[in-house]
């Protein structure tokens, strides 16, 4: 029986596009892979904080992400302790540290994990820009089993913004990427950006979450919520924001987003404002100013599905809200992130909007955003057609994130085959 590692399982994040990206993969690797063992590294290891007492042995860390009381004085008190390279240049000095038994819990797990596995697989979900912490310490992984443990290894599923401001992780992934078995990006955007940086390796592979069909889940709660606001039949739309700063309620203050609320209701349609991660719950406030829908937190992510399947068109920058919609034939405003996420997916479904708005500066396009709102309405059924269509290939195409490995794995440790 063939043993998976998957690093970077975000299914715990209190985000829908991650608690189903991680839902995704490993439905993939259920469905596709017969009989295999899946080992997986949860985000929250990959952002593990250890310090350490002053003169105390390795034996006496600390693991801040543990610790509920006293952080202050513990952090004034302890030194931090470094158990991954910083830069590209120190990948060979930590894997001497870690292959001499210097490489802290992070090395002990990891080596027992990744010995046991025929192939190592990091989603890239949301961490491959910005020198994310969870990325860089995911490229060395990937680096230490490649060249160490001689270990069939994969980037899959991942949004590369790798640009010239602070480019520490681009380093690393020029070190890494070419060693790779295999490298997939969920953009064309992404792949070109790969492509510009001298990697010839990766391929573009529509988001795993295109795999995930809404009739496999349970969709009856938010039906029922559907049907006791009397959204029923009733002409609305949907609105989340991003992860990027919007402008809010404040005192005296309603903010540009209810504005923009205000002024898409008054094209003749109620509003459903959607949120999960904290960030956005102030839009429980523009609900309550707008006299407008909330849909929170308590819902899941495949509650998403029967509310876009009913809705006019969805204004957001959160990627795998767009991707929900898309998937029910549901019109997308597209709004700005804190990537390239939402322009890469606008071009890879070739999508009748190509340019995501500014959601930092929604006064200055506001008028642009209303009057395509009003085309997405009149042409609905046009646009949501073209939409299905789309999605109905990425499902297909997004399947190679787990054939390629399939194949790599092929006539290893059992695995004789992979599902169609």
């Amino acid at each position: 029986m063939p043993e998976i590692l998957l690093i970077n399982d975000n299914s715990s994040h209190n985000n829908w596009g991650a608690q189903a990206t991680a839902s995704a993969v490993k439905k993939l690797f259920r469905d596709h892979i017969p009989d295999h063992r899946l080992v997986t590294i949860p985000w929250e290891w990959l952002r593990s904080d250890y310090r350490q007492w002053p003169l105390a042995s390795e034996r006496n860390l600390i693991d801040m992400s543990r610790l509920r009381h006293g952080r202050i004085l513990v952090r004034a008190l302890s030194r931090p302790t470094e158990f991954f390279p910083k830069i590209a240049d120190d990948f060979e000095f930590w894997s001497d540290q870690w292959n001499a038994g210097h490489g802290g819990p992070f090395a002990r797990e990891f080596i027992s994990w990744a010995q046991g596995a025929s192939a190592v697989v990091y989603n890239g979900e949301n961490s491959m820009y910005f020198n994310m912490l969870e990325g860089c310490r995911a490229l060395f992984l990937l680096w230490y089993a490649k060249t160490s443990l001689n270990r069939l290894c994969f980037s899959i599923n991942q949004t590369a913004h790798l640009t010239s401001v602070w480019p520490i992780m681009d380093g690393m992934v020029q070190k890494v990427y070419p060693l790779l078995d295999g490298v997939t990006t969920r953009e064309p955007k992404s792949l070109r950006n790969l492509e510009e940086m001298g990697i010839a390796n990766g391929q573009f592979v529509p988001d795993v979450v295109f795999t995930l069909r809404p009739e496999d889940f349970d969709t009856s709660s938010s039906e029922e919520w559907l049907r006791s606001k009397k959204l029923r039949g009733q002409q609305f739309f949907c609105l989340s924001t991003s992860g990027l700063p919007t402008s809010r309620p404040r005192s005296g203050w309603d903010g540009e987003v209810a504005r923009l609320v205000r002024d898409l209701k008054d094209q003749g349609l109620q509003a459903v404002l959607v949120a999960k991660d904290r960030h956005c719950q102030f839009l429980r406030k523009v609900a309550e100013l707008t006299d407008s829908l909330f849909f929170g937190p308590e819902h899941d992510f495949w509650d998403l599905w029967p509310l876009f399947s009913e809705a006019a068109f969805v204004v957001t920058g959160h990627l795998h809200y767009a991707s929900f919609a898309a998937m029910v034939g549901c019109p997308i405003l597209p709004l700005s992130a804190n990537n390239h996420k939402m322009t890469g997916l606008c071009e890879g479904l070739k999508w009748v909007i190509q340019s995501p708005h500014n959601i930092t500066a929604l006064s200055s396009c506001r008028r642009e955003i209303l009057d395509q709102a009003q085309m997405l309405v009149n042409e609905r059924p046009t646009h949501s057609r073209h939409l299905m269509e789309a999605t109905a290939e990425f499902r297909k195409e997004a399947l190679r994130n787990v054939y390629m490995v399939a194949e790599a794995l092929r006539g290893e440790d059992g695995v004789v085959g992979v599902k169609a």
